[in-house]
């Protein structure tokens, strides 16, 4: 291992176990002096029917307004649906859930940016913006709260106010960034005039993206428009915190709720353990004590509240993230295969680009994909190339399928299954009874739509059979000039 990459993994292993540390400080400092039985007779007590189920849904329902917010973010450069959205927010709070040092913002930058094509750095830009509108959406409820509730804490001023100048410095910066676009990459350009040329074109790269990260901002009114956004992800949040309050029979007070979620919110920067264990605890039921509540039934709060916000979101974004992940290796072993076909064996100097040679039909193993591969093969092919040349390129196409992994292969099959009864619903015939140009139309509309795993699923069978198609020998002749749809295939790969 490169000792830039051991010294990456000995930081991420300190900034772990310092949040290991921070949490377990945290929960003896949260159960100090409090008699586990009676948090226990607490929790058995409560009345979780009809407030946690009505509080899970607000707290999910502002996944959802998150989900929006993204793919708000995300316009004018790329496109992500509500859906999509919502399972990249999820899948970073479960990532968070899970790993040490902050993964899951690391995990939703680079979801986003598979998902849309965005640079790595543009994607990271958009969960800045997002943290610091919820930051200030965070602290203007707090504000509210604390000023109908007459609510002051000595321990909370100086945390109060460093989280008002850091929120409110990041805000400023973004806003002089996305009024003056150009002004990143000049200040960049200039500081790094001295660096190495590579270096200095990968420092000039990162801030034009966090240029084009910021334009999201745009105008004073979308500015407006996103904090009114932020201001309802965090008042669902609040609501979830809320309708916990009467479970333990705590009273029903909306600013007791804002209270609670902002000091516990504005308490989770702090470094800590996967899920927040400790921080979380500490820091709720340090304000709901505040308000007057024994500390007892002020931790006993703070554990159901938590289960709320642990639980139904980590089970969400665990099965986001196998979904994507399976995506993911899908893609990845496609690619992989494609890379290391082998070679054809043309002679040196020889015209042409020729990456893999064609082999004779394959026997009749290779071959039990049957009618359907071989239609869906067929649509995605041009014009021309004769009964004969088609026939050896679904061969191919099905060797190639064979020759996955297991894994890959079921999840290949399982995808083309979907697509088959999709098609079936409209087209009770079936999809190899219907004319080659519905059959096209129909594998079009997956293998260019707005769907991502319709697009993967596909991406084998045209990368494959067009790459066999091409570079049959029978096509050598035929073929000159290369087809646009063909450049235009070979553009997106």
């Amino acid at each position: 291992m490169p000792a830039s990459g051991r010294r990456l993994r000995t930081t991420r292993i300190l900034i772990g176990a310092l949040g290991f540390l921070v949490s377990a400080v945290f929960l003896v400092i949260a159960v100090h002096r409090l008699d586990s039985r009676a948090i226990g007779r607490v929790l058995a007590g409560a009345r979780l029917w009809p407030w946690l189920p009505a509080a899970i849904g607000a707290y999910l329902l502002g996944h959802g307004v998150r989900g929006l917010r993204c793919s708000w973010l995300l316009r004018g450069h790329a496109h992500l649906s509500l859906g999509t959205g919502a399972n990249v927010v999820v899948v970073g709070y479960a990532v968070n859930n899970l790993l040490p040092a902050r993964a899951g913002e690391l995990a939703r930058s680079a979801m986003v940016s598979e998902r849309t094509g965005i640079p790595f750095a543009h994607s990271l830009t958009v969960i800045f913006i997002e943290r610091i509108l919820d930051g200030l959406a965070i602290l203007t409820l707090f504000l509210v709260a604390a000023w109908l509730t007459a609510f002051s804490v000595p321990w909370l001023r100086l945390p109060l106010w460093v989280s008002l100048a850091v929120f409110v410095t990041a805000a400023l910066v973004v806003l002089v960034a996305a009024a003056l676009p150009g002004m990143p990459v000049t200040v960049t350009s200039r500081l790094c005039a001295r660096l190495p040329p590579r270096w200095q074109a990968r420092a000039v790269g990162v801030a034009s993206s966090f240029a084009a990260g910021v334009s999201a901002i745009g105008d004073g009114r979308r500015a407006a428009r996103l904090f009114a956004l932020s201001l309802v992800v965090w008042t669902l949040e609040s609501a979830m915190f809320l309708l916990l309050l009467p479970a333990l029979g705590l009273p029903f007070e909306p600013a007791w709720a804002m209270l609670a979620m902002a000091v516990t919110n504005l308490g989770l920067m702090i470094p800590s353990s996967p899920g927040f264990i400790g921080s979380f605890h500490l820091f709720c039921m340090q304000t709901v004590a505040a308000l007057g509540v024994d500390r007892t039934t002020a931790f006993a709060y703070a554990v159901l509240v938590h289960a709320a916000f642990y639980v139904p979101v980590t089970l969400w974004g665990v099965g986001a993230l196998f979904r994507y992940g399976v995506e993911l290796a899908s893609l990845k072993g496609i690619t992989n295969l494609v890379r290391n076909l082998p070679d054809s064996g043309q002679a040196a100097g020889a015209p042409g680009f020729v990456v893999a040679s064609l082999p004779r039909p394959a026997p009749p193993r290779a071959l039990r994909l049957g009618r359907l591969l071989a239609s869906v093969v067929d649509a995605v092919l041009p014009e021309g190339g004769g009964p004969e040349v088609r026939d050896e390129v679904a061969t191919f196409v099905a060797g190639q399928v064979q020759a996955l992994p297991r894994r890959l292969r079921l999840a290949f099959l399982a995808g083309l299954g979907v697509f088959a009864v999709r098609v079936r619903l409209a087209h009770p015939r079936g999809f190899a009874a219907q004319p080659r140009p519905v059959r096209r139309a129909l594998v079009d509309g997956w293998a260019f739509g707005d769907w991502p795993p319709g697009r993967k699923l596909f991406r084998l069978v045209r990368s494959t059979a067009l790459l066999a198609f091409y570079e049959h020998p029978g096509m050598a002749t035929e073929l000159s000039p290369l087809p646009a749809r063909v450049a235009s295939e070979r553009s997106e790969r």
